[in-house]
């Protein structure tokens, strides 16, 4: 078996034997015979990549020198006449793994690191016929790792890993400068490092450097733009940065695919529940984060404990904030007037008190809410947090979840 391995090294094993830089010209041979295994290689094509130009007698006596070196070496290359090849079934490389089509959304981020160094340490120029083939090679590595770096930027991205973003920008950014989804990851890392001035700097960067095409497909970082200038206060943190969620990642994964499930209108709900200070709250805080960059509004209500005692107390706190949502407008006059008095009145009317769950008022005002929080989900793309929702009255439960079932599939 010939093992090939190009990226992160430059190494070519056949059993205990190997080819190294050391002998750079058997290697190369070696390297690019492995790289186009299976296909029939003839020896004027190879006299003219390694060896143009010359004596033709001198130039096909290198050849069958370093043949035999190769050979020598443990190379088993089927020989036709004037044509050579090599039995792909006895290559192992990494470079043919890197080039399969599927490999991108399935490399792990050391593999997808490794991608972005071909070659290694090897810097001579052959022959230019030679040096055109290998920038070939490297343009077709070159854009899978760039392919398995955008991947990894949906990986951090959906585990809150907001550091790494920067990382895997970067080396989609040594190849295409102008990436728009390397571009955004960068200043969405800014961002939520806690520079503001950074992220905003990287998107107007971008704007000049797309320059008469910016009002074309600038379009997508100009709303970005927005939703970073326009972020609340909250979304960074007041000094040094919460530490990275550590032991979450596949929770956090399930958390904004939810998000994302919710942005396509398959809204749903999820309890995240657990010991206190197991982390419910941090993971909250981060799913709200990666859905306000996504475009959703949001909101965060959190019950204390003497919410349990005053009926619909919780949902109370909660119901100003959705009214005042894009889309309230939409929801029916006669709903609407229902919400708005139980609102004004600041006390809930004794028929809708636990005491009376079947009464129709209760009925008329779930109903309100429910037609209230559907009309706010057609208009715009929503998430509501409710954090310690233990503490919530029973009837605020009974209500939301009424609420859940009337709104999933919504945004």
């Amino acid at each position: 078996m010939i093992q090939v391995r190009a990226l992160g090294a430059c190494e070519i094993q056949i059993g205990r034997k190997r080819i190294t830089l050391s002998t750079e010209m058997v290697f190369a041979l070696g390297f690019y015979l492995c790289v186009r295994a299976g296909e029939r290689v003839g020896r004027e094509e190879l006299v003219g990549t390694f060896w143009p130009g010359r004596d033709v007698s001198k130039d096909r006596h290198s050849l069958r020198q370093m043949l035999y070196r190769l050979r020598q070496k443990g190379f088993a290359l089927d020989e036709d006449g004037e044509e050579l090849v090599l039995d792909p079934a006895t290559i192992e490389s990494d470079i043919a793994r890197v080039l399969d089509p599927a490999w991108a959304e399935g490399a792990d981020a050391a593999g997808v690191e490794r991608a972005g160094d071909l070659l290694p340490g090897f810097t001579r120029t052959i022959t230019p016929r030679f040096q055109e083939w290998l920038d070939g090679v490297r343009s077709l590595v070159a854009a899978q790792h760039r392919r398995g770096a955008l991947a990894q930027i949906i990986r951090a991205r959906r585990e809150a890993r907001w550091a790494d973003l920067e990382r895997w920008a970067q080396h989609v950014l040594k190849s295409d400068p102008l990436n728009e989804e390397a571009t955004f990851a960068r200043a969405e890392s800014a961002a939520m490092a806690g520079s503001k001035a950074a992220a905003l700097e990287i998107l107007d960067q971008y704007m000049e450097e797309l320059g008469e095409y910016a009002p074309q497909i600038g379009l997508p970082a100009t709303v970005l733009r927005r939703r970073i200038a326009e972020r609340q206060p909250d979304w960074v943190a007041r000094g040094p940065r919460e530490v990275p969620l550590v032991g979450r990642t596949e929770l956090m994964s399930r958390l904004t695919g939810l998000v994302e499930a919710a942005s396509r209108g398959e809204g749903t709900g999820v309890v995240l529940w657990g010991a206190p200070g197991v982390g419910k709250t941090r993971l909250a805080q981060e799913t709200r984060i990666f859905a306000e960059l996504r475009g959703f509004r949001t909101i965060v209500v959190r019950s204390d404990k003497s919410h349990s005692a005053r009926p619909l107390s919780t949902l109370l706190t909660l119901l100003p904030l959705v009214r005042d949502l894009p889309g309230a407008a939409g929801c029916s006059p006669a709903s609407l007037a229902v919400v708005q008095r139980v609102l004004r009145e600041g006390v809930v009317a004794s028929s809708l008190t636990p005491t009376a769950p079947g009464s129709s008022d209760q009925a008329v005002f779930v109903m309100a809410v429910q037609d209230l929080f559907r009309a706010v989900a057609e208009e715009t793309r929503t998430l509501v947090i409710l954090d310690d929702l233990h503490n919530a009255d029973p009837l605020t439960v009974e209500v939301l979840s009424g609420v859940v079932a009337s709104t999933s599939g919504t945004r």
